[in-house]
């Protein structure tokens, strides 16, 4: 609260108001809040400067450029362990990502192994069943022109039986 009205009291151009927060803030921030610290150095330099009091100005303006730099530093070093982790994240995703796509890249091939397989057993399976029709079928075919062949025969014989009766007869 005390930093606030410091800030405000700067603000209006009331130095002694901002000086006497600032004061009583200073000591709390420094142990608690780097960022509020900051800004109470910078106020303490400005109100300092304002009643001319220079060698106070520079020592508070001195810790005021120190905390910036230490919470840019801070920033920094933030935003470059955020980078390098999410860098970190990003190729751990990406290698899972890779990972998925040739476990799917396997998974396809063996489904169109299986595919393959299952088509050249059906197809074999079918070339089978075809040989055997055919073959039953030529095997009936046969069958039947044996049996006629030997009916055939029979009435040859039997016609060549009865010529040669009737020639005997004669």
């Amino acid at each position: 609260v005390w930093h606030l009205l410091s800030k405000v009291y700067l603000g209006q151009k009331q130095d002694v108001q901002a000086l006497e927060y600032a004061q009583k803030a200073y000591p709390i921030a420094q142990k608690k809040n780097a960022k509020n610290y900051q800004e109470l150095a910078e106020i303490l330099a400005k109100v300092y400067e304002n009643q001319n009091n220079y060698k106070l100005a520079y020592d508070y303006y001195k810790v005021f450029k120190h905390m910036t730099d230490s919470l840019l530093n801070k920033k920094n070093r933030n935003t470059l362990t955020r980078t390098s982790m999410q860098h970190a994240v990003d190729k751990e995703k990406d290698q899972i990502q890779s990972q998925n796509e040739q476990t799917r890249l396997l998974e396809q091939q063996k489904l169109q192994r299986q595919r393959a397989w299952t088509y050249g057993i059906g197809i074999g399976l079918v070339l089978i069943l075809t040989f055997t029709f055919i073959i039953y079928r030529n095997y009936q075919q046969k069958n039947k022109a044996n049996l006629l062949l030997s009916k055939q025969k029979e009435e040859i014989l039997q016609q060549k039986e009865e010529i040669t009766q009737k020639q005997e007869e004669i």
